[in-house]
């Protein structure tokens, strides 16, 4: 496997890709880039590039296929009185890269008011898609997977949020209602859509990757960060500040842009918010930051529960989460395990906890396993 420092020069020095294929034949190089979300980035800087020229056709045929798709998501709510925001790499793709195609997207992420998800879901579904049936609550799950199929092989899917994240101290830094009182338009997915503006976006864009995914970040995600904050000015900067301390995400936003400057470019960048000198003020500021227990590279799921108990305000909500995790509706479970006999529930309820807690026993051992 080729090394990620080793792969992630090809940000800064394309014609690196040549060496990388040298050394490691053609197939693992295309492998890795793909694995980091990086195949049409490289395709449209290295437009020669023949290892490319499949990935920048398919990128430039799936864009095609999906923007009328997204216009039609944003118009089912639109029509149904709603105002959705497009947000992470749904709208990065067309704002902050040079083509669309370049950031490629699992799915089109969309937020709406909390009080507005009944409606959305609804219009949605008139509108063709299919719900996947995620766990409900009022604490456990914040979002909703739509899709719909677009063509042979290609399967569009709007995943619709009442917050950014489903943890709830990620969720609370950037409240659902502050963003779309800060959101502007965006013409690119239609006359009824809405995007987060360039402080929020940065904010949302270094909080996703240590929020959702410890295990592996991948380098596009970093290059996410890099490209939004070359294009916020110096004059923002104590805005992008004021709004992290306030956010108590200081700590992770410094810790995001410092990544983004380490995998995304060989010398420092003249971009004032990743130069060193801002960095070490957001990461001074947010030194007493609860949200740096994210941070944490051996977190596991117990590690993550804990920190999600502990960021709700009150025990009856922390009892509700606990709950929602363990006993989910009947409906749900029923789904879940393809069944409608309700002589079964007992036992399905019962196989949910007991599989439930095995995970959560290897993953408390294995989490606590010195490294060898």
């Amino acid at each position: 496997m080729i090394p990620l420092e080793e792969f992630a020069e090809v940000l800064w020095r394309p014609a690196h890709l040549d060496w990388l294929v040298s050394r490691y034949g053609a197939d693992e190089v295309l492998w890795r880039a793909r694995q980091e979300g990086l195949a049409p980035y490289l395709a449209w800087r290295l437009p020669a590039s023949t290892l490319l020229a499949d990935a920048r056709r398919t990128a430039v045929l799936d864009d095609a296929v999906r923007r009328p798709a997204i216009v039609a998501a944003c118009d089912a709510l639109g029509a149904a009185g709603l105002r959705p925001l497009v947000f992470k790499g749904g709208a990065w793709a067309h704002t902050t890269y040079p083509e669309p195609w370049c950031r490629p997207s699992m799915d089109l992420d969309l937020l709406v008011r909390r009080d507005e998800r009944a409606p959305a879901c609804v219009a949605l579904q008139a509108a063709g898609f299919t719900p996947s049936g995620r766990i409900p609550g009022d604490y456990v799950n914040h979002q909703e997977a739509f899709t719909r199929s677009l063509a042979p092989g290609i399967t569009f899917t709007v995943d619709l949020h009442w917050q950014i994240s489903n943890r709830p101290m990620v969720a609370a830094a950037l409240p659902e209602t502050a963003l779309l009182a800060r959101a502007f338009p965006a013409p690119y997915a239609g006359a009824h859509a809405w995007q987060a503006d360039a402080i929020d976006s940065l904010l949302i864009a270094c909080l996703h990757p240590v929020a959702h995914h410890p295990d592996h970040v991948r380098l596009m995600w970093w290059l996410d960060v890099a490209r939004l904050a070359e294009t916020l000015p110096a004059d923002r900067l104590e805005a992008v500040r004021a709004r992290a301390a306030h956010a108590g995400v200081s700590g992770l936003v410094a810790h995001a842009l410092g990544e983004a400057r380490r995998w995304c470019y060989g010398t420092d960048p003249a971009a004032p918010a990743l130069s060193a000198a801002f960095r070490q003020a957001l990461a001074s500021a947010g030194t007493s930051d609860a949200s740096l227990a994210l941070l944490n590279p051996a977190r596991g799921l117990l590690a993550d529960v804990w920190t999600d108990l502990r960021a709700l305000p009150t025990t009856r909500a922390r009892l509700v989460l606990a709950r929602e995790h363990l006993l989910p509706p009947a409906a749900f479970m029923y789904t879940r395990y393809g069944t409608r006999r309700p002589w079964m529930l007992p036992v399905l309820y019962a196989r949910r906890l007991v599989a439930g807690g095995v995970r959560w026993l290897r993953d408390w051992i294995t989490g606590r396993r010195p490294a060898t």
